[in-house]
């Protein structure tokens, strides 16, 4: 399994943009790579893009979730021993942003962003001395990436990056401040601030003209947000107060400034929720008793009558991940274990549109980047 650091103090750099190939096969393996892919997409619909960790460097695959075996190799991308990389896709699909710590790094404060083309392989260094546990956001035209970066003492910033390098600071504040996700018209980044107060929601003009606390989340501590894809609302888990491994989805109504259960009546702690691409959500839950956990999608927030339980595990209990584009295939991690604090075993499994579960990688350290229309 990967290993992970909380990073330090960085010194800020000037970055100047380099271009580089990520690929261990050479040109010509570059070569036939991107003509496995343009052969695969031919054959298929969407493609999923996922990374398998390795000790010393991951392997970015396209899979076709009606045979993931059926795969075509995207790039290779080096790292330093146990720190694989975090990674999202562009929302025009032509780009990939990671955040990797080189193996040449004398520090895991020295984690690069970089620019992958999803063609070509070629990657292109964007900045230096950003955060490695941060996923990277992108603005909806595709053209800029937002990341963490240390800022000194217990401070971080928030950077908007465009392609060319080029690097902006959107936000300053303390160590518990997390992107979230950026508005369909651009403007505003959403952000999650964490303190011993609990949760904060803010937004911060990607025009860079300040930020505005919205909403308080939670008293006690919250995760896996989730912008809605119009906009409209975000979902997250929040802590309760029964135990400090027990979570439930909740929804805030960005309209009225509202706060609500995502799912009326689900009990037992819950799991990741998803947007799927109708505007609908889904909730992954705790197993009850001899049941195994199956997902929950909603239709209309806080509506027990609008709740649908999703085909599950025989045992155990799946973890929503992504939707297709179509909505026609759920990506879910799904662990053999009976609860969050015995997990046991898991692994990334697509769920077809009948039902059918195909594990999508020998290997359980997966992490699903996103989709390739």
């Amino acid at each position: 399994m990967r290993l992970r650091a909380l990073l330090g103090v960085a010194v800020i750099l000037t970055v100047a943009v380099i271009t580089s190939y990520v690929s261990f096969i050479g040109s010509d393996g570059e070569a036939n790579a991107s003509a496995e892919l343009a052969l695969l997409r031919e054959q298929s619909g969407a493609l999923l893009i996922y990374s398998e960790f390795g000790q010393l460097a991951d392997t970015i695959w396209a899979a076709d979730p009606n045979r993931p075996e059926e795969k075509a190799y995207v790039a290779t991308v080096e790292h330093s021993l146990g720190f694989g990389i975090s990674a999202s896709l562009s929302p025009d699909g032509a780009l990939l942003a990671y955040v990797a710590l080189s193996p040449s790094a004398g520090s895991i404060d020295a984690a690069q962003l970089w620019a992958l083309e999803i063609e070509s392989g070629e990657a292109t260094l964007l900045a230096e001395n950003v955060d490695l546990l941060s996923t990277p956001v992108w603005t909806p035209a595709s053209d800029g990436v937002i990341v963490r970066r240390p800022a000194g003492g217990d401070g971080v910033q928030l950077l908007l990056v465009d392609l060319s390098g080029v690097t902006s600071v959107l936000a300053e504040d303390q160590a518990g401040l997390y992107p979230i996700g950026v508005t369909p018209d651009g403007a505003w980044l959403y952000v999650a601030s964490l303190s011993e107060r609990g949760t904060d929601l803010q937004r911060v003009a990607t025009s860079g003209a300040g930020t505005e606390v919205l909403a308080h989340l939670s008293d006690g501590y919250s995760r896996d947000w989730r912008l809605a894809p119009d906009g409209r609302a975000l979902a997250y888990l929040g802590q309760t107060s029964s135990s400090a491994i027990s979570f439930d989805a909740r929804v805030y109504d960005v309209a009225s400034g509202a706060v609500q259960g995502a799912v009326a009546g689900l009990s037992g702690s819950q799991f990741n929720p998803i947007w799927d691409p109708s505007g609908g959500l889904t909730v992954g839950r705790a197993p009850a008793g001899e049941a195994a956990g199956a997902p929950v999608r909603v239709s209309a927030i806080g509506s027990p009558d609008a709740a649908v339980a999703l085909p599950g595990p025989a045992a155990g209990f799946d973890v929503p991940l992504s939707w297709s584009p179509g909505g026609d295939h759920l990506v879910v991690r799904s662990f053999e274990g009976s609860s969050a604090a015995n997990p046991g075993p898991s692994y990334v499994i697509v769920v077809g549109p009948t039902g059918d579960r195909q594990q999508l990688s020998p290997l359980s350290d997966v992490l699903v980047i996103g989709w390739l229309e």
